[in-house]
């Protein structure tokens, strides 16, 4: 019965020549991408695109995490050999969507090839060696590494399926499994050994001792205490302590993250929260700006059809609110201001509310306005026996005699 290490399942692949070229990770992840175009129903501008979230491309890669990917992922597209765009149909929505460059030098055969035909081993990169071949792996991060180190990821072999068939999902392989004829005894699969040197070079860690790490520590382990580790150095960048010995016993040690820390995964998921609100509330700001805008200008076209001043207008906003404050349909009402022998008038929007403040109920109310406007124009007061009281009209109706007085052939 085999052991729960040993491959039981069709494999991710990669061909060793690109593994060499761009990295055992940036192949494996390239060559998934091009098997789901190969299956991809999306086409814009000529090409076909695959589109997931890095959550969604993590189910087809378990062993690795989101930063992990998002590392791969950037090193592919900063190569060029992947395209992105964003053709999501909410502006919103970030996910982007995947095309593989074809025409990159890389891919169209360009690709110089090792004259030793097996993966070089350089220092501060991730060498794909054959586990054969591991042994004498003199040169490089691998150095002297047992083969069957502890902690060590194992990547799926590419021996049962030809190089050019692509990779498949998790969900096509438990499909296919059962359909799958058992390897022949003299194609035992070789599998590759991925560790995370990189992650920890590229924070000062010696090649030797991150291959050291890589070969006794879980992946899992190195990439939490390298995700606490940046988190301490962001909260203080001048903290001396923080050296890559720091960051080796911390590995070793497996610490436990400190107060307040916060996983990047889950950073990253609170900062595209407060993006996406903060956009949200610059469109509604945007949209109730505009709205303003509408308004005023229509209120500016209705005060120019009946032929009030604005400045009338804020005349009456400052009388209908000194206590005690009129009733509301008299504060929603438009000004007409008392020239000379013309009383003044209220124009209201609505007939209802002009039927409301004509309507007996509201007769005090009338009374405190014509006091009001006495005390505001004294020389309507003077005249109000000639000039009349203050009349009560709909908009409407008042646009309806000024339309009438203007038509051609009236004698007005």
């Amino acid at each position: 019965v085999a052991g729960p290490l040993l491959i039981a399942e069709p494999p991710l692949q990669a061909l060793p020549t690109l593994a060499r070229t761009i990295g055992l990770n940036e192949a494996l992840v390239l060559q998934q991408v091009h098997y789901r175009l190969r299956h991809a129903r999306h086409e814009r501008d000529g090409r076909r695109w695959v589109y997931n979230t890095y959550e969604q491309w993590q189910e087809e890669f378990p062993f690795w995490s989101v930063r992990t990917l998002k590392r791969i992922f950037h090193a592919l597209e900063e190569r060029g050999l992947l395209l992105t765009a964003t053709y999501n149909r909410s502006p919103l929505d970030r996910t982007k969507w995947y095309a593989v460059r074809y025409e990159h030098p890389l891919l169209a055969g360009a690709a110089p090839s090792s004259a030793t035909g097996r993966p070089e081993c350089n220092p501060g990169t991730i060498a794909a060696c054959n586990t054969d071949t591991m042994a004498s792996c003199e040169a490089g991060p691998l150095a002297g590494q047992d083969r069957h180190d502890r902690g060590a990821t194992l990547a799926r072999s590419n021996h049962e399926t030809p190089a050019e068939t692509p990779a498949r999902s998790a969900t096509e392989n438990r499909e296919g499994e059962q359909q799958r004829a058992a390897p022949a005894a003299g194609d035992a699969p070789t599998p590759v050994v991925v560790a995370p040197i990189d992650l920890l070079v590229r924070r000062g860690v010696t090649p030797v001792a991150a291959a050291r790490l890589a070969g006794s520590v879980a992946a899992a382990t190195i990439e939490r205490q390298v995700a606490i580790y940046d988190w301490l150095r962001e909260q203080a960048p001048d903290d001396a302590r923080l050296t890559p010995g720091r960051l080796r016993r911390m590995i070793e040690e497996d610490w436990a993250p400190p107060p307040g820390f916060v996983p990047p995964a889950e950073r990253a998921r609170q900062a595209a929260l407060a993006a996406a609100a903060a956009e949200e509330g610059r469109r509604a700001r945007a949209a109730a700006a505009r709205r303003h805008e509408a308004a005023v200008a229509d209120e500016a076209a209705l005060l120019a059809s009946l032929g009030l001043a604005a400045e009338d207008q804020a005349v009456w906003r400052a009388l209908a609110e000194q206590p005690p404050r009129l009733p509301a349909v008299f504060g929603r009402a438009l000004f007409y201001a008392p020239r000379g022998a013309t009383p003044p008038a209220l124009l209201f929007r609505e007939r209802a509310d002009a039927a409301l403040a004509a309507s007996p109920a509201y007769a005090p109310h009338r009374v405190e306005v014509e006091r009001r406007l006495c005390d505001r124009f004294p020389r309507y007061a003077r005249a109000r026996v000639t000039a009349g009281r203050p009349a009560y009209l709909a908009c409407d109706d008042v646009l309806a005699a000024l339309r009438a007085s203007t038509a051609p052939g009236d004698d007005a």
